[in-house]
């Protein structure tokens, strides 16, 4: 049999079904969330555009001009879905996977190894936004840097000739366009090195770069070319959003506030922080392991059946690779992954958040696995092949439960976005759309909070004048300050008036006040359901987009009103309301839960060494959470837990009620506050905590940050 003609099978199809199983759950239910909206807005503006520039809306970004480039191709695929989204992200999954096999096993000599890399890549736990289409131009820069590097890989041991050319400019032409579509691109430049080193030491590299420099006489020239690009930018302009990200902090600062968090973050988080919450997530989230297991075992299978060795003709070390050779490659990996996560030093915000900090750091940190492996082969294979079985489900566990966390809120979004696009008119777009929104759905970042115009101005496929949300019965506008505060809707006879909250002395901030006359404002409101009562006509607009041809019409037949997935492998717990109730704001890092309420700060995360809590600041005198339940016939308990309380008198003055009824309640010793609940009090579906108390007005007007609240039957609370 002739292996060599089956060769591409090996770099491919582990990927490829790896790719496949993760999408198999959820198919194409993933749509856009928070940033997505933005470029849609721009496209449907502005028209499509592949690169950012001093006209476009995303002006700021110019270091990465060709960052809506991935989202450019995918409009132009399919506009008015998000389909051609799912495969630009898998095609950018699979290319990941396939260059990281190719380049692994060309490292160890092993296509073995190099299958087990690649899946690792794909599979790596410690970034949680590596689904998302946030990432989308992130996955896809990374994969053009893996690939870029793969070609030059191959590229070093042809012969010169026209085929060695056409494959070194391609690579260049990746490269290149990789650092163009997301900056941090450039930190990886120097991979083929890297790899070269890791393949033959210094000695050995030396010899083929100088019998071959055309491979790195191209990496080299496409990192120069962009920091040329860089500097002269920085010369004609004033500013960017990496610079805004600083936050005017000098080189100095950064470096001194950063290193310690290159290590406590950066690489504790990628080598084991990640792994810690991939176990758990795989132990305490899953309802039904069927999938997970199968998966795991797939994966296992296509380790063990891949070639030991590299093949005849592949350009792969021709000698199995020793310890120098996997302490070359732990070396590598360590930096690699250093030099990945670095770039995100630069900001604060960055540095507390997974969501796609670690995605290329991910390659270093596989590499650094793969050698640690690779030395416990030596001593035992048994205990390799269970230490790759684990680290491939577990991984696995963690890449499957982020895309449902993700699908979870695009259900939410969708019906969010469903239940209004139904009840606009024809003229709504000229006038202010008010949203009295009694489900306290509409206050979270990841609920459309601060995307809901630009959302609208996509599925309706023209521009808005404006939309105003307004949390009832609390009369909350969303149009948060800058520390988070909301201001006041007041409906005034004639008029509506959005009132932002008062300025604080020792925060840069203005006192915002929109007034709009009703005869210019169309008012939808939102009952504590999530419905909206229509009329008659709004009963033929939908019949309209239900069988319409217009981009409005597809676009709710394509996004907001498609069909179920039918292949559910309802592997989490159930969604669905219980006879308990806990709310934490986010059990694992980065991956909040949206909240429903109103008088919150979304979550920070308190830092711990392998695991962060996420908590939330109550930000107004009065503060809710909204919850579904299916109550017993039992007394219940309620347990707030805090992790701080500003001072004695507002703790004093904390009142805790239940749908509008106070609870008698006291402080527990070890912080927490506990109050019974009356049997009877708690309603099937929709209920509301309330949390009252005093401010501190000395400190932005917050009094109390809260861990989570607790609801469960009195015979539970053990």
């Amino acid at each position: 049999m002739n292996h060599n003609r089956f060769l591409w099978l090996h770099w491919t199809l582990p990927s490829a079904v790896v790719v496949l199983l993760l999408w198999l759950p959820f198919g194409f239910s993933l749509q856009g969330l928070i940033e997505e909206w933005d470029v849609l807005r721009m496209f449907t503006e502005s028209g499509v555009t592949p690169n950012v520039n001093q006209t476009s809306q995303f002006d700021a970004q110019w270091l990465r001009p060709l960052t809506v480039l991935p989202h450019a191709i995918a409009y132009l695929i399919d506009s008015d879905s998000f389909q051609a989204w799912h495969w630009m992200q898998i095609g950018a999954l699979l290319v990941k996977g396939i260059a990281a096999t190719y380049l692994a096993a060309s490292i160890t000599g092993s296509i073995r190894w190099g299958t087990f890399l690649g899946l690792l890549v794909i599979l790596y736990p410690a970034d949680t936004m590596q689904l998302s289409f946030r990432s989308l131009h992130i996955n896809v820069s990374l994969a053009l840097v893996l690939a870029a590097t793969a070609l030059l890989i191959y590229a070093q041991d042809l012969k010169a000739g026209i085929p060695r050319w056409t494959i070194v400019i391609a690579a260049v032409v990746l490269l290149l366009s990789a650092q163009l579509m997301y900056e941090v691109a450039f930190a990886l430049t120097t991979l083929p090195g890297f790899v070269l080193w890791c393949m033959y030491g210094f000695s050995g590299m030396r010899a083929r770069i100088r019998d071959n420099p055309l491979p790195t006489a191209a990496w080299i020239c496409s990192s120069a070319a962009y920091v040329l690009y860089a500097t002269a930018g920085f010369a004609l302009r004033t500013g960017s959003y990496q610079q805004d990200l600083t936050e005017g902090r000098t080189l100095r600062s950064i470096v001194v506030d950063g290193i310690p968090r290159l290590f406590d973050v950066g690489l504790l988080r990628a080598m084991v922080g990640g792994w810690v919450d991939a176990s758990q997530i795989a132990s305490g989230e899953f309802h039904n392991y069927a999938y997970l297991l199968l998966f795991g075992l797939v994966c296992c299978i296509f380790v063990a059946l891949a070639p030991p060795r590299g093949l005849n003709g592949l350009p792969t070390r021709s000698a199995p690779l020793d310890a120098e050779g996997v302490s070359r490659m732990a070396a590598t990996g360590l930096i690699l992954l250093v030099v990945g996560y670095a770039p995100y030093l630069f900001s604060r915000y960055h540095i507390v958040i997974s969501q796609r900090t670690f995605l290329f750091a991910t390659p270093g940190a596989a590499l650094l696995v793969l050698a640690a492996v690779l030395t416990i082969c030596r001593f035992s294979k048994l205990t390799a092949g269970i230490a790759v079985a684990y680290l491939l489900t577990i991984g696995a566990a963690a890449q499957l439960f982020q895309f449902q966390h993700y699908v979870d809120i695009s259900v939410r979004q969708q019906k969010i976005l469903r239940t209004i696009v139904e009840n606009l008119s024809v003229d709504s777009n000229k006038k202010t759309i008010v949203i009295l929104d009694y489900s306290n759905s509409l206050s979270h970042t990841w609920l459309l909070r601060d995307h809901l115009k630009r959302a609208l101005t996509y599925l309706q496929n023209e521009s808005f004048s404006s939309v105003q949300i307004c949390l009832m019965p609390s009369n909350d506008w969303q149009a948060r300050d800058s520390i988070a505060r909301t201001g006041r809707c007041i409906d005034d006879r004639d008029r509506w008036i959005f009132e932002g909250p008062a300025p604080l002395v020792d925060v840069a901030s203005e006192n915002v006040i929109i007034t709009v006359p009703k005869s210019e404002a169309f008012v939808l409101t939102i009952s504590p359901e999530g419905e909206i009562a229509g009329s008659s006509e709004i009963g033929l607009r939908q019949i309209q987009l239900a069988q319409g041809d217009s981009p409005q019409a597809r676009r709710y037949q394509n996004i907001l009103k498609r069909a179920d997935w039918p292949f559910k492998m309802h592997m989490f717990a159930p969604r669905e309301a219980l006879d308990t109730y806990q709310w934490d704001f986010g059990t694992w890092w980065s991956l909040e839960k949206p909240t429903r309420g109103h008088g919150w700060r979304e979550a920070e995360w308190l830092f711990g060494y392998f695991h962060r809590d996420a908590v939330a600041w109550k930000t107004e005198r009065s503060a809710s959470l909204m919850f579904d339940f299916s109550p017993k016939d039992d007394l219940y308990l309620l347990t707030a837990d805090f992790s701080a309380i500003l001072n004695a008198k507002i703790k004093d003055s904390l009142r805790i009620k239940v749908n509008q009824q106070e609870l008698h309640g006291k402080w527990q010793q070890n912080g927490s506050f506990e109050a019974l609940i009356p049997k009877g009090l708690l309603r099937h579906q929709s209920n509301t905590i309330e949390l009252n108390s005093d401010v501190d007005s000395n400190y932005y007007d917050l009094s109390v940050q809260l861990t989570n609240i607790k609801v469960r039957p009195i015979g539970q609370t053990q």
